[in-house]
């Protein structure tokens, strides 16, 4: 307020609150607006001498409620469900994957959402919602900068009145080292250290020794074109092919 009011009188919604002292130009008026929704208040001051002002009319809008997200769906592998209440799946981020970027699709329960964003591994990725979704884009450079083990994100969804709701525990299993061979060996190398399979060879094998890596639990045999021919669990870093 302005000039000498003492107090200010206010009608919200049609009914008339009690009134409030003016103390050092500011009228408190604690609690009033508790409506979800559109509020419409008017306001005039008074002074001492009864003097009163013209009414001034303010519209508040009153959202205490935040957005609810409905699902959340990764390319990483990552999901979690609004029924269940919960991350539902674990993502997962090995050497392929890491080698392009990977995206988060998150589904919102109304139109008031305005932004999502994902913090994880001390950054954040955010994305504006639109039509109750938003997508968010992770760089193929920050998944190859993932430590290896399990890293922890949180997804948070904003309202345009700042309500927010939180989502901890997003959980990415990260393995980018791939195992490696130390040996490979056959029972159809000749003299020369070359593997051929000639008609004497019954059951050709393939030996491969030294295996390294974590948790590598199978060796698979491919054909030229990619497909899987046979494969072997690795036991004690070793595997045989026939």
């Amino acid at each position: 307020t302005t000039g000498s009011a003492s107090a200010v009188k206010a009608v919200l919604n049609g009914v008339r609150l009690e009134d409030a002292d003016v103390v050092e130009g500011t009228a408190l008026f604690a609690g009033a607006v508790r409506k979800e929704g559109t509020n419409e208040l008017q306001v005039r001051a008074v002074d001492e001498y009864g003097n009163v002002s013209e009414w001034t009319a303010l519209t508040v809008e009153r959202d205490s409620s935040p957005p609810e997200v409905l699902s959340v769906e990764s390319t990483m592998g990552a999901a979690w469900s609004a029924r269940m209440g919960a991350w539902t799946a674990e993502g997962r981020v090995n050497h392929a994957d890491a080698q392009k970027a990977a995206t988060v699709t998150v589904a919102l329960s109304n139109q008031d959402a305005t932004e999502v964003a994902l913090a994880l591994s001390g950054k954040t990725y955010a994305a504006a919602a639109s039509n109750r979704s938003a997508v968010l884009a992770i760089p193929s450079a920050d998944l190859l900068a993932l430590p290896d083990g399990t890293v922890t994100g949180t997804l948070t969804a904003t309202d345009d009145a700042g309500n927010a709701t939180t989502l901890p525990g997003m959980a990415l299993a990260v393995q980018k080292v791939r195992p490696a061979i130390a040996t490979l060996g056959s029972n159809f190398q000749n003299a020369s250290g070359q593997h051929v399979i000639n008609a004497a060879t019954a059951t050709p094998r393939l030996t491969l020794a030294g295996i390294t890596g974590v948790q590598v639990s199978r060796a698979v045999l491919l054909d030229p074109a990619g497909k899987e021919l046979t494969s072997n669990p690795v036991q004690s870093g070793s595997a045989s092919l026939h």
